[in-house]
């Protein structure tokens, strides 16, 4: 039962379906972290001289690596929940609360708050929010029984 098959190994094969909840935050997710983080890096390229005085290009290329290094933190949580790790939305969810509270209050305090500010957490807290309705949380579920039972399978042939 547990025997590889032509399209890959028996713990693939034996991974519940993606619920389309899951798929659907998966897309929102991944698109809502992308266009903010090509934004930030644009936003960081083009920043007039006069507010980065003494900063040469290289600090704005290094600081557009450093973005893309944390851009790539919660895209790999959300890569990671489509594969049914249920610690992944918890930290997605942590992530999207502490984010969410602190730009909101850093807007506010900065007297900035535009409709994107509160547009964009109510958006991706929607979509984190897909995570944890009952066909996702089944598939979480699921998955994580799936992997316990590959894991507890002995590779090795029977003499």
């Amino acid at each position: 039962m547990n025997e590889p098959t032509a399209t890959g190994d028996a713990a693939t094969d034996e991974r519940p379906p993606v619920p389309v909840t899951v798929t659907i935050a998966f897309w929102a997710l991944l698109v809502i972290y992308a266009v903010g983080t090509i934004a930030s890096a644009i936003d960081r390229v083009r920043e007039p001289a006069d507010d980065l005085a003494g900063v040469g290009i290289g600090a704005r290329v290094f600081s557009v690596v450093i973005l893309l290094a944390f851009a790539a933190i919660p895209i790999g949580l959300v890569v990671l929940a489509r594969r049914g790790f249920g610690w992944a939305r918890v930290v997605l969810l942590v992530l999207w609360a502490a984010g969410a509270i602190v730009g909101i209050a850093g807007a506010a305090i900065a007297g900035t708050i535009g409709l994107l500010t509160v547009l964009s957490p109510i958006v991706t807290g929607a979509a984190i929010a897909l995570l944890w309705l009952p066909p996702s949380t089944r598939y979480f579920r699921d998955a994580s029984a799936a992997r316990l039972r590959h894991s507890s399978v002995d590779p090795s042939p029977v003499s």
